[in-house]
């Protein structure tokens, strides 16, 4: 068994959408939990939040004011809803 620890990288999600209410995001880092928020902070002209993830590829989406939203500036998958998905790449 490898008891190494995986190196985690820190990922700051950014959306830009100042006047929103309240930002969180959802993906497969967690699991897709809707219990499991992951509420951004009101920033300048926009939110944010900075979260340590392990190398990989996730989807994911930001849940902006009770309605879901992509990343505008991630790439995009179709996903098996029938919507799409914000894409990242985490690597070392």
């Amino acid at each position: 068994m490898d008891n190494r620890k995986k190196k985690l990288i820190k990922h700051t999600f950014i959306m830009p959408l100042p006047t929103a209410k309240e930002v969180k995001v959802f993906g497969s880092f967690n699991n897709w939990d809707l219990k499991n928020e992951l509420r951004l902070k009101k920033k300048k002209g926009g939110w944010s939040i900075t979260l340590e993830l392990e190398p990989g590829r996730y989807e994911y989406k930001y849940l902006v004011d009770g309605v879901w939203q992509v990343d505008p500036n991630a790439e995009r998958e179709p996903n098996m809803l029938g919507t799409e998905d914000s894409v990242i790449i985490i690597v070392v």
